[in-house]
């Protein structure tokens, strides 16, 4: 069933992202770790529901498209009660939650806002995701900024406390231009398969330095709002300071790794989706660090959320670190063994050449060991 909800697209990014967030908010709104319990286990829930249901409705759409370049598509085949039982259940994921979630009219006309965004974006004869710059800012809409605007507003609720304006429209600001290089990039990525399908998007008509040049601009002012968002939050709240120090030593990474070569380079290598990294995995990490202070439990939320959304660092743990240092190890064992060995043997032959010698007996001018001068006299009697 995964593979129709299309897990692996969107649960390392997305669903990373928006639980980062949902560590954020905690911290913002000081929610207690109980309470915190309870509302992320809700929001993940709708998190999957949301992320499913996008999908679903992008590979519904897309099925004549996809065909044209063999791309694959999960309900391409598939008859019309599988399909609906499909949707049924991300939409079941996605509206359950909100059961126990605090919402009001607000967060209702958000959840609309963000479903009607879904079938536009997709579905003719809408189809913004072929009208130019339309669908980038629908896209980033539905996918980074009204998820985000949602989620701070329950958990404001769950705090039962106000969310300041300024910060807001800086998340608000940060998300959409997060959200608008990450769509540029995809499109740039699937020009050729667009091509072939006759897909209009915003980015076909660029060059390749013309987008390098719009996604470096993407990236600077969309590190800029993220700065200044937690510069706004350090003011009442100093440990967000700590994700400012962070964000800055990443993009320096960035910089020292990428300064020659520019966007160009940097977007053929690991880092082609930076400052996704710095969101997804080292700022959640960084805010479960921070909450642990407050509550050493987040400290094991911390474990298992790098497990569920970026367990490779246990894997590259193992196989970089445990296993070849278990060789170093047992190694460093035998050496540690062989000099305490060594040191009671210097010790204890100290003491037998000074116990002879209180004897007149001088070892080093017989040239002879001890059990060896003993053999000797045993024989001369």
């Amino acid at each position: 069933m995964k593979e129709f909800f299309r897990i692996k697209d969107w649960w390392g990014s997305k669903a990373a992202l928006l639980m980062g967030m949902v560590y954020l908010f905690t911290l913002w709104f000081s929610i207690p770790f109980n309470k915190f319990i309870w509302l992320a286990l809700l929001s993940i829930t709708t998190i999957s529901g949301f992320a499913s249901l996008g999908y679903l409705f992008n590979d519904l759409f897309d099925i004549k498209k996809d065909a044209l370049t063999s791309k694959r598509n999960f309900i391409a085949g598939k008859s019309f009660l599988p399909v609906l039982f499909y949707f049924f259940v991300a939409f079941a994921f996605l509206i359950f939650p909100w059961k126990f979630l605090p919402f009001n009219f607000i967060s209702v006309l958000l959840i609309a806002a963000e479903l009607l965004l879904f079938l536009i974006y997709a579905a003719p004869p809408f189809r913004l995701k072929e009208k130019g710059f339309a669908g980038i800012l629908t896209d980033a809409l539905y996918a980074h900024a009204l998820p985000v605007a949602l989620a701070a507003y329950t958990f404001a609720l769950a705090a039962d406390k106000n969310i300041s304006t300024i910060p807001f429209l800086l998340l608000f600001l940060w998300q959409m231009l997060s959200g608008i290089r990450n769509i540029l990039t995809h499109q740039f990525e699937d020009r050729q398969q667009d091509a072939a399908s006759k897909t209009k998007t915003f980015v076909a008509s660029f060059t390749a330095a013309q987008f390098y040049g719009v996604v470096k601009y993407c990236i600077a002012f969309e590190l800029i709002a993220c700065i200044c968002f937690f510069i706004s939050l350090s003011i009442s709240n100093q440990a967000m300071a700590v994700c400012v120090g962070v964000i800055f030593a990443l993009t320096a990474s960035a910089i020292y790794l990428f300064g020659t070569g520019g966007v160009q380079k940097m977007l053929e290598s690991k880092w082609k989706y930076f400052p996704n990294n710095v969101f997804e995995k080292w700022i959640p990490a960084t805010i479960l660090l921070l909450l642990s202070f407050t509550d050493i439990r987040f400290f094991a939320l911390l474990l298992l959320h790098i497990a569920a959304f970026n367990h490779k660092v246990y894997l590259e743990l193992l196989h970089h670190v445990l296993l070849p240092s278990r060789g170093g190890l047992r190694d460093s064992l035998v050496q540690i063994r062989i000099g305490i060995r060594r040191f009671f043997s210097f010790i204890i032959n100290r003491l037998i050449y000074y116990s002879f010698l209180l004897f007149g007996v001088d070892l080093k001018k017989e040239d002879s060991s001890a059990l060896n001068y003993l053999k000797k006299q045993r024989k001369h009697k």
